[in-house]
């Protein structure tokens, strides 16, 4: 389970999560931020070569010139790509410009979606477009009378047609997350000084169906203190 939340620039060959994946295997990831370069890029991996990434998913935006992709700029030579989807915007691109995949050189897409509202495109060189209704509903992921869907994604609660019991994925009226990996870190700061601005963390994150930040306040100015929660968009909760 790896999972990535950055800003990332460079010319080419470049993912929020990976630039380049060759002849290897990606499962139960995740991307969030910004990617800005050239070409092949994507939102989780720049080039996706002889190798398979399956229920993996990106939020990341894409600024590219030419071949990127929502989830990835190059698919290549065999590399499968099954339940797995995008949001992130695909802007300013003039040449195999997707919003799932950029370019698909004998490479197989299954059973994936890319927002067509959030990513401002129609079109991709593999995986089935939805609006982003279509996109926060589980059916979408778990009938197979959806189209492009031919084997159900494994959620909690097996619902519609999902027969798995490993249980990948979750939906809270939004889109699909990764089930969290069952682990728990405790992170201990002291801080002295209550001007200081200090970021908590919390794991698992994302979390199912509820995490914890511990904290004790003493001193005179503990009244002053602020404690903001943010989620992985950023936003202030």
């Amino acid at each position: 389970y790896l999972r990535s939340i950055s800003n990332v620039t460079a010319e080419e060959f470049l993912g929020s999560l990976i630039g380049q994946c060759y002849q290897t295997s990606m499962d139960n990831c995740s991307s969030f931020g910004t990617v800005e370069g050239i070409g092949n890029l994507g939102g989780l991996a720049g080039l996706i070569f002889d190798s398979e990434v399956n229920n993996c998913f990106s939020y990341a935006n894409v600024d590219a010139f030419m071949s990127a992709g929502g989830f990835a700029g190059v698919i290549m030579n065999g590399a499968v790509i099954d339940k797995c989807y995008s949001i992130g915007s695909v802007v300013n691109g003039v040449a195999d410009i997707g919003g799932l995949i950029g370019m698909n050189i004998n490479a197989n897409t299954y059973n994936s979606f890319w927002d067509t509202d959030t990513s401002g495109l129609i079109q991709s060189d593999g995986g089935v477009g939805q609006t982003t209704a279509q996109m926060q509903e589980t059916n979408t992921y778990t009938d197979v009378s959806t189209i492009g869907l031919d084997e159900a994604w494994d959620f909690v609660g097996n619902p519609f047609d999902d027969v798995g019991d490993e249980d990948h994925w979750n939906i809270f009226d939004q889109y699909p997350l990764l089930t969290p990996i069952n682990n728990v870190s405790s992170f201990d700061e002291d801080i002295s000084d209550l001007n200081e601005h200090v970021l908590l963390r919390n794991y698992p994150n994302p979390f199912n169906p509820s995490t914890t930040i511990s904290f004790n306040i003493s001193g005179e100015d503990a009244k002053d203190l602020k404690i903001l929660i943010y989620n992985t968009k950023g936003q202030k909760v």
